[in-house]
């Protein structure tokens, strides 16, 4: 075991290429960092690092000893993050990613449940539809619409959501709502420009009704195209999840509610890593307790 000392200086001055970029890191006089390698040669009796006035680089030896612990002593520092997570609350940064589909209608209340029962943690969400290296930007926490097959990744189901056709009571006021698929041909559709210019919306009796843009108007961003559709502007293709604890927008009234998408599935995907951060497992601990919806009491 006495071998082990001055393991992680070695490590780390190989790391930072400098003895003093070590001792920097590891907050400890260079002396004392050249001190520790110095005696970890000696106890192992070989030479791990050639020594100029200017440089230092590895031996054979040390270059193969590095490449066998470095991915040891990892493995320690993560299992002793890991006690220490679960000793004590979620706290720090939790970076997430997630489309401006689920940002927008489904995560705010997640959010706040989740930021009023572990107050020591920061959110720091990025919405795009862009799909987002996780481990070069460093991003904890994706949410991702539909299946995936990433081997790196770990995957959890979140919820199942559709798409669905819906008004404002500003537009119902104007004109009489459509009652059959045929009545589509006399409205105005709002348009997402981001989707593809068809979409099959299945009947209840598995009939498929082909929605096309109408030509009226098309915009290129969700909130938009909702926020027109509650100000009367035509009828428009939103997305719905279940999940019971979300509450309905009293604004928007659906059209033709029996007709929507095949179903989509939401995921949560995180890198695969021995011991996941705390905040990872708190924040879908949280969206699962939301996703199952109220409790029923007896």
């Amino acid at each position: 075991m006495n071998k082990l000392d001055g393991l992680d200086v070695f490590v780390a001055v190989v790391e930072a290429k400098s003895f003093a970029g070590a001792a920097r890191k590891l907050g400890m006089p260079t002396t004392t960092v050249s001190a520790k390698v110095s005696r970890l040669e000696e106890q192992l009796g070989v030479s791990l690092l050639r020594r100029t006035t200017r440089k230092q680089s590895l031996t054979e030896a040390g270059d193969a000893y590095y490449r066998s612990c470095a991915p040891a002593l990892q493995t320690i520092e993560q299992a002793s993050a890991a006690l220490q997570q679960n000793r004590s609350e979620p706290q720090g940064t939790l970076r997430m990613t997630a489309p401006p589909d689920i940002a927008q209608i489904a995560l705010a209340p997640i959010i706040d449940t989740y930021l009023k029962r572990y107050p020591d943690v920061h959110v720091d969400l990025r919405v795009t539809n862009s799909f987002v290296d996780l481990v070069s930007e460093q991003v904890d926490l994706a949410i991702r619409i539909g299946e995936l097959s990433d081997a790196s990744l770990v995957i959890r189901t979140f919820t199942n959501g559709s798409l669905s056709l819906w008004a404002g009571s500003a537009y119902q006021a104007q004109f009489t709502l459509p009652t059959c698929p045929e009545d589509l041909e006399r409205h105005r559709i709002i348009w997402l420009r981001t989707r593809q210019s068809k979409i099959d919306l299945m009947g209840p009796a598995g009939e498929t009704l082909s929605l096309k843009s109408s030509g009226w108007l098309d915009v290129d961003d969700l909130q938009t195209l909702k926020h027109y559709v509650e100000q009367g502007l035509g009828i428009g293709l939103l997305p719905r999840f279940d999940l019971p604890n979300l509450q309905g927008d009293p604004d928007l009234i659906p059209v033709l509610p029996q007709h929507k998408t095949a179903p989509f599935r939401a995921v949560f995907a995180y890198t695969k890593q021995n011991f996941v951060p705390a905040t990872v497992r708190s924040f879908i601990d949280t969206a699962a307790d939301f996703a199952r919806g109220p409790r029923k009491t007896v």
